[in-house]
C-alpha cells in the first residue's frame, strides 16, 4: 500500500467551491490518495498564518448540498472543513511537524495505535524516536513504542537501530519494558527478531540481561542469526551474573552447529564453571567441550577448572566433567592425568556413566604415564565386577594398556564367563598385553 507520507511528485487539484474559490490540495498528494490513506496532514486555513495538524484515519469529500471535507482522526473525533475555509491541505511526514507539535502527534498515536497500527509507518515511528526525547514525555514514547511493536513485530527489521537507540537514551525502567516487549516477539516470532540480533548485541553492556534475553530465544530458534554478535557479546560477559548465566545459555545454542564462532567466549564458559547453579555449570561444560572437540589447543587450559567439578553433588555435572576430562585427554593426556587421584575415585561413582567416563579418562591419560595407572591397580581389580558391562570392558582395556598388575585368574574367568561379549573380548586383550610384557 501506498503510504501518504511518501514524497510524490507535486499536483494540484483545483475543485470550484459554491462561492467560485479554489480549495487545493498541494503538497505531493492528489485528493483521491488524501481521501483515501489520510494519516498526518497540515490544513492551512484562510487567514490564518500557521497550519493546523490533524491525524487523519479517514477523510471522505461531500460536494452536497455543501462541499466540505469531513475528517475522522485516529482518535475517533470528526472534524468538518468547508471549502471557503481553507487555503491548502497537505500530507506531510512527521519531519516536517514541528517540535511543538510533536507531544499532540504522540498522544493521539498512542491512544490510537491498538486500532490502527497500519497508518502508522515504521519510517514514521523511527522518526518520532529520533526526534522526540527533548520535547515528547518517555513514557508516552514506550507506551507507543510496545503497543506499535506488539500490533506490528515484522516492522523491527526496520526499527533496529531507532528502537535501541531509544532504549539506551531512555535507560531505567522505560528501556526494559521495550526490551520486554522485543523478548515477547521473540519468544512467539523468533525470526521477526533476527534481523536486528546484532543491534541488540550492542547495547548488551549497557542494558545486561534484558538485552541477551531476544537473543537467546532467536539462538534457539535459529543459531545462524547471532553468528555475527558472538564477539560484541563476549565482550559484554563480565556483567552481572544474571546476564552471564543467559549469555552461557545463548552460547550452548550455538555450539552444537557452530563451535568455530565460539572461540572468543571461552573465558566466559570457563568462568561460569565456578556458577553456583549446575544448569548453567553443564551448559558451560557442554559448549566447551563441542569447542575443545575442534580446536583441541584449548584443552589445556580448561583442565583444571574442569576437573574441580568432578566430585560436585549434581551426577549429571560431575559425569560431564569426567567426560570432557576423558576426551581432553587425547590431546592432552599429561594435563589429565595430573588429576588422576580425583578421577579415580569417580570409579566408584553411585552413578554408572561417571565410572565408564572415569575408566575412559584414565585409559587416555594413562598413555602419558602408565605407572600412574598401576599404582591403582587394586582399584581397578574391583572395578572388574562392576554391575555396567561397559565398565568392565573399560576398565579390562586400561588394564591392558597400562600394564596393570591383575591375576590372570580374574581375567580368565571374564573371558570365559562374563555374560557380555564386549567384556570378555577386552579381557582376552588384557590377558594377551599382560602375555607380551612376560
Amino acid at each position: 500500500m501506498n503510504q501518504a507520507t511518501k514524497t510524490k511528485p507535486v499536483r494540484e487539484q483545483h475543485h470550484e467551491s459554491a462561492q467560485g474559490q479554489q480549495l487545493v490540495f498541494d503538497g505531493g498528494q492528489d485528493l483521491q490518495t488524501i481521501l483515501s490513506e489520510g494519516y498526518l496532514y497540515a490544513v492551512k486555513l484562510r487567514g490564518v498564518d500557521q497550519p493546523h495538524f490533524f491525524v487523519f484515519n479517514t477523510l471522505t469529500y461531500s460536494a452536497s448540498p455543501v462541499q466540505r471535507l469531513t475528517g475522522t482522526t485516529l482518535q475517533g473525533i470528526t472534524i468538518e472543513i468547508t471549502p471557503d475555509t481553507i487555503d491548502r491541505i497537505n500530507s506531510i511526514s512527521v519531519t516536517d511537524l514541528p517540535g511543538e507539535a510533536l507531544p499532540a502527534l504522540v498522544t493521539e498515536l498512542c491512544e490510537a495505535i491498538t486500532t490502527a497500527p497500519q497508518r502508522l509507518p515504521p519510517e514514521e515511528l523511527a522518526a518520532i524516536l529520533d526526534r522526540a526525547p527533548t520535547t515528547v514525555d518517555t513514557t508516552d514514547l514506550v507506551f507507543l513504542t510496545r503497543r506499535y511493536l506488539e500490533h506490528r513485530p515484522e516492522t523491527l527489521s526496520q526499527l533496529g537501530p531507532p528502537v535501541t537507540e531509544f532504549v539506551v537514551r531512555t535507560d531505567g525502567l522505560g528501556g526494559t519494558l521495550v526490551l520486554k516487549q522485543i523478548t515477547a516477539i521473540a519468544q512467539e516470532e523468533p525470526a521477526a527478531v533476527a534481523p536486528i540480533v546484532d543491534d541488540l548485541a550492542g547495547i548488551v553492556q549497557s542494558q545486561g540481561g534484558a538485552a541477551v534475553e531476544p537473543i537467546k530465544h532467536v539462538a534457539e530458534d535459529d543459531p545462524e542469526a547471532v553468528l555475527d554478535a558472538i564477539p560484541a557479546l563476549a565482550a559484554a560477559a563480565d556483567g552481572d551474573q544474571g546476564m552471564r548465566r543467559q549469555l552461557v545459555y545463548t552460547f550452548t545454542r550455538v555450539a552444537q552447529a557452530y563451535p568455530e564462532a565460539l572461540l572468543p567466549t571461552v573465558d566466559t564458559l570457563t568462568t561460569a564453571l565456578n556458577d553456583d547453579t549446575a544448569n548453567i555449570q553443564i551448559n558451560a561444560l557442554s559448549a566447551l567441550g563441542r569447542i575443545a572437540s575442534h580446536y583441541p589447543d584449548i584443552g589445556a587450559d580448561i583442565v583444571d577448572p574442569v576437573a574441580s567439578l568432578v566430585e560436585h553433588d549434581n551426577a549429571q555435572l560431575r559425569g560431564n566433567a569426567v567426560g570432557l576430562l576423558a576426551d581432553t585427554a587425547q590431546a592432552h593426556p599429561a594435563a589429565v592425568l595430573a588429576h588422576a587421584p580425583a578421577i579415580v575415585e569417580r570409579l566408584r561413582d553411585t552413578d554408572a556413566s561417571v565410572r565408564q567416563n572415569a575408566a575412559m579418562a584414565l585409559n587416555r591419560a594413562g598413555r602419558a604415564d602408565p605407572s600412574v595407572i598401576r599404582d591403582y591397580g587394586d582399584r581397578l581389580q574391583e572395578m572388574l565386577t562392576d554391575d555396567s558391562a561397559t565398565v568392565r570392558a573399560t576398565v579390562c582395556t586400561l588394564i591392558g594398556n597400562a600394564g596393570v598388575d591383575v591375576p590372570a585368574e580374574r581375567l580368565r574367568e571374564l573371558r570365559s564367563n562374563d555374560p557380555d561379549g564386549t567384556v570378555r573380548e577386552q579381557a582376552a586383550y588384557a590377558l594377551s598385553a599382560r602375555s607380551n610384557r612376560s
